[in-house]
Protein backbone atom coordinates (compact mmCIF):
# COMPACT_ATOMS: atom_id res chain seq x y z
CA UNK A 1 0.00 0.00 0.00
CA UNK A 2 1.63 2.94 -1.07
CA UNK A 3 -0.12 5.06 1.55
CA UNK A 4 2.26 3.58 3.95
CA UNK A 5 5.20 4.43 2.42
CA UNK A 6 7.70 7.11 3.31
CA UNK A 7 7.80 10.22 0.85
CA UNK A 8 11.35 9.34 0.05
CA UNK A 9 10.45 6.07 -0.80
CA UNK A 10 7.78 7.43 -2.90
CA UNK A 11 9.97 9.49 -4.79
CA UNK A 12 12.29 6.76 -5.45
CA UNK A 13 9.83 4.69 -6.80
CA UNK A 14 8.44 7.25 -9.13
CA UNK A 15 11.81 8.00 -10.21
CA UNK A 16 12.27 4.15 -10.82
CA UNK A 17 8.80 3.71 -12.42
CA UNK A 18 9.77 7.10 -14.73
CA UNK A 19 12.74 5.50 -15.81
CA UNK A 20 11.43 2.19 -17.15
CA UNK A 21 9.04 4.10 -18.60
CA UNK A 22 12.03 5.90 -20.86
CA UNK A 23 13.14 2.75 -21.65
CA UNK A 24 9.83 1.12 -23.15
CA UNK A 25 9.10 4.09 -24.82
CA UNK A 26 12.69 4.24 -26.27
CA UNK A 27 12.47 0.32 -27.03
CA UNK A 28 8.94 0.88 -28.73
CA UNK A 29 9.84 3.68 -30.70
CA UNK A 30 13.07 1.44 -31.90
CA UNK A 31 10.81 -1.55 -32.46
CA UNK A 32 8.55 0.18 -34.70
CA UNK A 33 11.14 2.02 -37.01
CA UNK A 34 12.69 -1.44 -37.66
CA UNK A 35 8.87 -3.24 -38.17
CA UNK A 36 6.94 -1.27 -41.15
CA UNK A 37 5.47 -4.33 -43.17
CA UNK A 38 2.70 -6.22 -42.53
CA UNK A 39 4.58 -9.38 -43.86
CA UNK A 40 7.12 -8.61 -41.46
CA UNK A 41 4.78 -8.40 -39.03
CA UNK A 42 3.06 -11.85 -39.44
CA UNK A 43 6.58 -13.25 -39.42
CA UNK A 44 7.23 -11.92 -36.19
CA UNK A 45 4.22 -12.85 -34.51
CA UNK A 46 4.71 -16.55 -35.52
CA UNK A 47 8.41 -16.81 -35.13
CA UNK A 48 9.61 -14.21 -33.08
CA UNK A 49 13.38 -14.70 -33.62
CA UNK A 50 16.17 -12.09 -34.24
CA UNK A 51 18.26 -9.27 -32.21
CA UNK A 52 16.04 -6.04 -33.86
CA UNK A 53 14.33 -4.17 -31.29
CA UNK A 54 10.90 -5.47 -33.01
CA UNK A 55 11.79 -9.36 -33.06
CA UNK A 56 13.07 -8.56 -29.18
CA UNK A 57 9.76 -6.28 -28.27
CA UNK A 58 7.57 -9.59 -30.29
CA UNK A 59 9.80 -12.20 -27.80
CA UNK A 60 8.46 -10.03 -24.69
CA UNK A 61 4.99 -9.93 -25.98
CA UNK A 62 4.74 -13.47 -26.73
CA UNK A 63 6.40 -14.94 -23.40
CA UNK A 64 3.33 -12.66 -21.80
CA UNK A 65 5.57 -10.82 -19.50
CA UNK A 66 6.26 -7.41 -20.97
CA UNK A 67 2.31 -6.62 -20.93
CA UNK A 68 1.99 -8.34 -17.43
CA UNK A 69 4.95 -5.68 -16.27
CA UNK A 70 3.43 -2.96 -18.15
CA UNK A 71 -0.08 -3.16 -16.09
CA UNK A 72 1.63 -3.81 -12.82
CA UNK A 73 3.04 -0.65 -13.49
CA UNK A 74 -0.07 0.80 -13.90
CA UNK A 75 -2.00 -1.16 -10.80
CA UNK A 76 1.18 0.57 -8.59
CA UNK A 77 0.66 4.15 -9.99
CA UNK A 78 -3.28 3.89 -9.47
CA UNK A 79 -2.45 3.17 -5.78
CA UNK A 80 -0.62 6.61 -5.35
CA UNK A 81 -3.29 8.55 -3.09
CA UNK A 82 -3.73 12.07 -3.14
CA UNK A 83 -3.61 12.94 -6.62
CA UNK A 84 0.03 12.74 -7.52
CA UNK A 85 0.70 14.36 -10.47
CA UNK A 86 3.77 12.54 -11.53
CA UNK A 87 2.58 9.47 -11.00
CA UNK A 88 -0.71 10.48 -13.42
CA UNK A 89 1.77 11.38 -15.90
CA UNK A 90 3.68 8.41 -15.52
CA UNK A 91 0.58 6.23 -15.73
CA UNK A 92 -0.56 7.91 -18.74
CA UNK A 93 2.59 7.25 -20.14
CA UNK A 94 2.51 3.60 -19.43
CA UNK A 95 -0.59 3.13 -20.71
CA UNK A 96 0.02 4.81 -23.84
CA UNK A 97 2.71 2.39 -24.25
CA UNK A 98 0.51 -0.64 -23.56
CA UNK A 99 -1.90 0.44 -26.21
CA UNK A 100 0.55 0.77 -28.70
CA UNK A 101 2.52 -2.44 -28.16
CA UNK A 102 -1.04 -3.93 -27.88
CA UNK A 103 -2.02 -2.16 -31.08
CA UNK A 104 1.43 -3.09 -33.36
CA UNK A 105 2.73 -6.20 -31.51
CA UNK A 106 0.36 -8.41 -30.37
Amino acid sequence: DNAAVSGADVATRLQWLSSMSEFLELWTSAALSSYDSSSTRGYLQSNGQGNTPSSQLVQAVNSGGILHFIGSYIKDLDGFAGGNATAALLRERFAKIDETIKREFF
